[in-house]
């Protein structure tokens, strides 16, 4: 499913979309209404379009809602688009919603959000702050946690426009905060973004790597060669395909020669659109190239309905089975001898590489199985390929067969090489398999599947669902969660349970005994309260993930304040006729 997210006017919406699965077809695209708000902005969506994802099919939009208190909210629909989960709020305050992604193999969901300056922008000019923020969940939208806050670092800037920097000055020109693009393959997160160069350089594209979900990250890596200190490197996107390959395009000033670049100078080259790639997944990264083929000039902003420095705001980037593909503002087409924003876009092969096999990459299988589908992004050479390049925890194939125009192999063993419960490993080394049409190496093809002969899911527990907690609220309470079979217990974390409800609960410890994890919950209120925990939240035999819960429960004492009384000033005077209701929810002096 592709899906596009705009802010809307169309029967009530002021959040929605067109999705097709046919995009190459203009008449498939239908609309769908995400949400009617007063002031919804900087919209996002994504699709999870993983079969072996837990959330296959979900279709995911976040945006800033300035209608409330211009928080990051987010939704999702299970149906294609037709209805809308109840946005949750991500975070509770304004920071700015960057963009939604997932994990292209586990599912998780991912938004990049941006403190700008504390909510103050570029009020006082260049030089203010920003730190990126990483908010996660792992039950399919439904809940986020805020796992990694970054460091402060300035924004990249030359002028400033009320609350916005720009890129450009005399006059002001293209607003751009440092916003970038999160991507995400098997817990391996990528961030791209813009930053303030040392001294005066107004602008570099950094790039950050985490591999633990988003909850660290190393050190910022700068993605852009040039270092010419008088010139800018902005507005990056970024992709990652299904062969773990990253691509990130920017908005770079190399060509420029120029002592500055004006809107509208069809004559005056000012940026060219470059990229860099990683072959595997972040680890290391191919030379800064160019993308685009010309220099462009800096197009001018010419409609009267449009703020006067946007410039396309932000570029999205994205990657499907054997290419990544971006698009950016272009000034190379000039009319009336003045550069215009034009929509460009190109597209960067993945490269040699598996696209998928059958076990799934991380998915939860239940049999023992002899033959591994492996399927290519482009036709190997048969001569190149033997039963011996492809390995099962370490086991080789007995035997390999192509099919399809020698896109798929069939990998059989006489016996399987799944013997054990747990983690399976599957590998092709680097350049065992030629392409046939110009001899280029495969990519190392290293992922895993778990085995299992039960799934892990919750049986009881303690209270009982739909029981009580006792005694009165407020205190601490033991909560049991019961499972089918021993859990890992460094799989269990507080964070893991989610109490919603209107009995003020939180998590506050959890220790693992065989089958059980015991959580300890403080509840402030009396009330009810449901218990949830994620899709493989928790994990048996080191990858068998749990089935989602969820349990609803009562917790006794009182509820919360729900009243408060406030003294009326318009008395009911003695002796005289009074009817009508003074106030609601007050007292009345008689």
């Amino acid at each position: 499913t592709w899906l596009t997210v705009w802010i809307d006017a169309n029967a009530g919406c002021t959040l929605g979309g067109y999705k097709s699965t046919t995009p190459t077809d203009p008449n498939s695209w239908t609309h769908f209404c995400v949400h009617a708000g007063i002031s919804d902005d900087r919209e996002s969506g994504y699709a999870d379009n993983n079969p072996s994802s837990p959330f296959f099919g979900r279709m995911y939009v976040s945006w800033n809602d300035f209608g409330e208190n211009e928080q990051i909210r987010s939704t999702f629909s299970t149906d294609g688009g037709s209805t809308w989960s109840s946005p949750v709020n991500v975070n509770n305050t304004f920071i700015r919603n960057v963009q939604i992604t997932a994990d292209k193999v586990t599912g998780d969901v991912y938004i990049a959000g941006m403190d700008e300056n504390g909510g103050n922008g570029c009020v006082s000019g260049c030089g203010s702050n920003r730190n990126n923020k990483i908010y996660r969940s792992t039950d399919g939208g439904v809940t986020y946690t805020n796992t990694y806050t970054g460091p402060s670092f300035v924004g990249p800037c030359r002028s400033a426009s009320g609350f916005f920097c720009d890129m450009y000055d005399n006059p002001a020109y293209w607003r751009h905060m440092g916003w970038g693009q999160v991507g995400a393959y098997n817990h391996v997160v990528h961030y791209d973004y813009a930053a303030h160069g040392s001294g005066n350089d107004p602008g570099d594209v950094l790039y950050i790597r985490s591999t633990d979900s988003g909850a660290t990250f190393g050190a910022p890596f700068q993605l852009n060669a040039n270092t010419d200190p008088t010139k800018a490197q902005w507005e990056p996107n970024l992709s990652v395909s299904d062969a773990g390959t990253v691509f990130a395009t920017w908005y770079d000033e190399t060509p420029r020669i120029a002592a500055s670049c004006q809107p509208s100078s069809p004559s005056t080259p000012c940026y060219q659109m470059h990229s860099r790639k990683s072959n595997d997944n972040g680890v290391s990264w191919l030379s800064d190239d160019t993308l685009s083929d010309v220099a462009s000039p800096l197009p001018l902003q010419q409609d009267p309905f449009i703020v006067t420095e946007y410039v396309g705001d932000y570029d999205y980037g994205s990657a499907i089975l054997v290419k990544h593909v971006t698009s950016w503002v272009d000034g190379r087409v000039a009319i009336q001898n003045a550069s215009q924003q034009d929509a460009f876009t190109d597209r960067e092969l993945v490269g040699f590489a598996v696209t998928s096999t059958d076990p799934a990459c991380n998915s939860v299988i239940n049999t023992q199985p002899t033959h591994f589908i492996v399927n290519l992004s482009d036709a190997a050479d048969p001569a190149t390929v033997q039963a011996s390049d492809f390995t099962v925890n370490g086991i080789a194939a007995n035997t390999a067969q192509l099919s399809n125009g020698n896109l798929t192999i069939d990998f059989g063993y006489t016996t399987s090489p799944v013997t054990q419960e747990g983690l399976q490993t599957m590998h092709i080394p680097a350049g065992a398999i030629q392409r046939i049409s110009d001899g280029q190496g495969i990519f190392e093809f290293n992922c895993t599947f778990c085995y299992v002969v039960t799934p892990l899911q919750v049986t009881t527990t303690s209270p009982p669902v739909g029981g009580t907690f006792s005694p009165p609220a407020p205190g601490d309470y033991e909560y049991d969660v019961n499972f089918n079979q021993a859990i890992d217990p460094a799989s269990v974390d507080i964070s893991d349970l989610t109490l919603t409800g209107n009995a003020g609960g939180s998590v506050t410890a959890v220790t693992v005994n065989g089958n059980t994890a015991q959580f300890t919950v403080h509840f402030t209120f009396g009330g009810s309260v449901t218990a949830s925990i994620g899709a493989g939240a928790i994990t048996a035999e080191g990858c068998n993930g749990n089935a989602a819960f969820t349990g609803n429960y009562t917790v006794e004492g009182c509820p919360p304040q729900q009243y408060v009384i406030t003294s009326e000033t318009d008395a009911i005077v003695p002796g005289t006729t009074d009817s009508g209701s003074h106030c609601d929810d007050c007292d009345t002096l008689i």
